[in-house]
């Protein structure tokens, strides 16, 4: 079944998915990609933790899983293919899904800026 639905929202969500997304683009420049992000708490939590203790560890966890992650994707076998490829980058404090989007051709050894949502979604697609 697929469709649109309404995503489940946490208190602090739009906090830590534009320092996640502000922290992504600093660390992981890539040239192939653009990567859509969601972020929910870690452990099945209803709420995400502080973010002035826990972010900075978090943070480097989760640009050295992205970074790794995306080196190891080609994005013309991904365009081929016709599907973003996703996973899951889980830290102590949260968990955030990534999708992979390649960047054309003619437009990879451009290192702009990699999130391609700085907001978190208010819906999303369910497979």
């Amino acid at each position: 079944m697929s469709g649109a639905i309404a995503r489940e929202h946490y208190e602090g969500e739009g906090e830590w998915h534009r320092r996640v997304g502000e922290m992504l683009n600093a660390q992981v420049p890539d040239p192939n990609f653009f990567v859509w992000l969601n972020v929910s708490p870690a452990g099945g939590r209803d709420r995400f933790p502080n973010q002035d203790t826990d972010f900075q560890a978090a943070a480097n966890e989760i640009a050295s899983a992205t970074r790794e992650w995306l080196s190891s994707l080609d994005p013309d076998e991904i365009i081929e293919a016709g599907t973003p490829p996703r996973t899951d980058v889980e830290s102590a404090a949260v968990v955030v899904s990534l999708r992979a989007i390649p960047k054309k051709p003619g437009h990879r050894s451009f290192r702009g800026v990699l999130v391609g949502n700085p907001e978190p979604a208010i819906a999303h697609w369910m497979e």
